[in-house]
């Protein structure tokens, strides 16, 4: 049975979270996360477009273990926003795609 827990990644990008000294967290330990996840059967993986490098740097990794959700900012162009993510990513296909905020939800 898969865990109920996600990885979330925005800190491993920008300078974010209460315990993030460092900053932007090198590749090799994103994989090492990653890897110590699936051994643990967490599965999900959240991110955002507005998590800088998040997507760009998860997609240089072989996600094919994981379901991905993704949140968006901006829904004037849901399908282009939709697609650069899952280029960005590497993967054919997302779990999820959530509002990044209600406010945006509201706007349109």
């Amino acid at each position: 049975m898969r865990n109920k827990l996600a990885i979330g990644t925005v800190q491993f990008v920008l300078d974010y979270g209460i315990s993030n000294d460092n900053g932007e967290v090198p590749l090799d330990e994103i994989k090492n996360i990653l890897n110590k996840a699936n051994e643990n059967s967490i599965d999900l993986i959240d991110t955002a477009k507005a998590y800088g490098k998040s997507e760009q740097k998860l997609g240089k990794l072989g996600l094919s273990d994981f379901k991905l959700i993704t949140k968006l900012s901006n829904l004037k162009n849901i399908k282009n926003a939709i697609e650069d993510s899952l280029c960005k990513l590497n993967i054919n296909k997302l779990y999820a795609v959530l509002v990044h905020d209600f406010n945006t939800f509201i706007s349109i």
